[in-house]
């Protein structure tokens, strides 16, 4: 493992440590680097699958956006998206 490896593996645990949700360590890598989602894997991520099925429930986005705590344009467009 290279130096630079290890640092995104040290950044991501304590990006894991100090988050408020529960994080994978390469979400805690992609948001520590401002490395963006394909949207491949943004559909395969477990807060957008709760959103798209909270939705498909009937919520709203907005209530959708109190329950989980994005902001409401970021619940949208995960949802828009991650379908």
């Amino acid at each position: 493992m290279s130096s630079r490896e290890l640092d995104y593996n040290w950044a991501a645990l304590a990006y894991a440590i100090i988050n408020d949700r529960e994080i994978d360590p390469d979400k805690a890598v992609r948001k520590i680097f401002g490395m963006s989602y394909s949207r491949h894997s943004m559909a395969d991520d477990p807060d957008t699958l709760e959103m798209v099925r909270l939705r498909g429930q009937g919520y709203t986005y907005k209530t959708i956006s109190e329950m989980t705590g994005y902001n409401l344009a970021a619940v949208w467009a995960r949802i828009n998206r991650g379908r």
